[in-house]
């Protein structure tokens, strides 16, 4: 998984992010002069609906499909699965038009010559790859990261990088569920050079690992390592405000030196709180869920 984890005197990304207490403002990084712009994006399942004076995000599918139609040279995907048609889930389900859209879309990307790489894990019986195939024929990149084998894990990561500028990270799947039917939140930046480069490195991890017969390098190579973590995250300007901002990853063997993991970022958040800890999971539990045995007890957080 990856997440991004922002500190800031005034941010409007009230949610995906995860908010500290800075001491003192930083500085503006010399090396990052780009005036980024994040903004909240969410799915809100049809049916579903909010008071008037309820705070709404943008749609996913408004900022895929805009991230698509500005996209110049590349687009880079980290995934888990493809089911963006009725077709991939054998329904016949009218909502399913968005995700059918975005899946147009890429292929439109692909015809103009927008590179088109993703990082996905491999496709089984239950999570089939129609999508990739289709994308594939159209000259898409598509390497399947083995997860399974290499960590025992999966490839939960969901984010996108376009033209190295602009960053989409989030919960949603590549599933049009995930557009019309699954609550989902995340956040797109903009014109952020410099925190595109370091996702992009992200990236090249799972990129590197989805070459035939690939191993986990151990240390990393120097030119997947960050300097931005906890203790000294990238400094720039998010929507007009002094920020300081760093993605970690996880599990621990994907971390490139000078990458912090989930944990340790999820619970610095959760120590430096003073005043409260806001928590929106799909499931909360006291137990390592997919583990074997099953149900094996992890009180990390609890």
């Amino acid at each position: 998984g990856v997440a991004l984890v922002v500190h800031s005197f005034f941010f409007p990304l009230h949610s995906l992010a995860t908010l500290g207490n800075v001491a003192s403002a930083p500085h503006v990084d010399d090396g990052c002069s780009d005036s980024c712009r994040s903004v909240l994006v969410e799915s809100i399942p049809e049916g579903v609906t909010y008071d008037d004076n309820s705070t709404v995000g943008l749609s996913t599918f408004e900022t895929w499909q805009s991230l698509l139609r500005n996209a110049r040279s590349s687009v880079d995907i980290a995934s888990f699965y493809w089911t963006l048609s009725n077709q991939d889930t054998h329904t016949h389900d009218p909502s399913a038009s968005q995700g059918e859209e975005v899946l147009t879309e890429l292929l439109h990307a692909t015809s103009r010559g927008v590179v088109l790489r993703i990082a996905v894990n491999p496709p089984s019986a239950r999570m089939p790859s129609t999508d990739l195939q289709l994308l594939e024929k159209s000259g898409a990149q598509i390497r399947q990261v083995d997860l399974p084998r290499l960590t025992r894990g999966v490839l939960h990561s969901k984010f996108w990088i376009v033209d190295h500028l602009h960053v989409y990270l989030g919960s949603a799947n590549m599933d049009w569920r995930a557009l019309t039917q699954v609550k989902e939140l995340g956040a797109a930046v903009y014109n952020c050079s410099c925190l595109a480069q370091d996702l992009g490195k992200m990236f090249e991890v799972y990129w590197t690992l989805g070459l035939p017969n690939a191993t986990i390098p151990s240390p990393w190579p120097a030119n997947y390592s960050t300097p931005y973590n906890k203790e000294t995250p990238l400094e720039l300007e998010l929507n007009g405000t002094e920020a300081a901002v760093y993605f970690s990853s996880a599990p621990p063997a994907l971390c490139a030196p000078g990458r912090t993991d989930d944990l340790q970022s999820l619970l610095s958040v959760i120590e430096g709180a003073q005043e409260f800890v806001y928590v929106a999971v799909m499931s909360y539990l006291p137990t390592m869920e997919f583990s074997h045995p099953r149900r094996r007890r992890w009180t990390l957080f609890s």
